[in-house]
């Protein structure tokens, strides 16, 4: 008998679970893969904003974000590196990339016709990741 890493006794070691098991709290499935010609087309249209032009806006953007998700995304001088990363990392939360797009548009974009557009293009692109809009 043991006891595991929740405090619950079990019997049998071929049953102990890996203490590093990665515990996913809200069942988030990963979403998929874009393809190189997705990812620069959002890109294209994330860097049409004056949002992201200006570094210490793209800054406060990501500051103004979840904690889970600003301090994955590398804040570096280069607009483009800021967004690629900015892209990847909110997608893998749950609503994370809607979360970019509404704290952008709040702080600094005010439903921009860049805006309205960089929007259009993630929902259609990215359904699936804003079907609870």
């Amino acid at each position: 008998m043991y006891q595991d890493w929740s405090g619950n006794i079990k019997e049998g070691f071929s049953k102990i679970e890996s203490a590093s098991k990665l515990v996913n709290n809200d069942n988030y499935q990963l979403p998929r893969k874009l393809t190189i010609k997705e990812l620069g087309k959002l890109r294209d249209c994330f860097l049409e904003c004056d949002s992201i032009q200006d570094p210490q806006s793209r800054k406060d953007i990501i500051l103004n974000l979840r904690k889970q998700i600003s301090s994955k995304i590398d804040m570096g001088d280069k607009a483009n590196s800021v967004v690629l990363s900015m892209i990847k990392t909110s997608r893998s939360y749950s609503g994370g990339l809607a979360e970019v797009l509404d704290v952008m548009d709040m702080l600094y974009e005010n439903n921009s016709a860049e805006m309205q557009n960089l929007r259009k293009i993630a929902i259609e692109m990215l359904s699936e990741e804003f079907a609870d809009r």
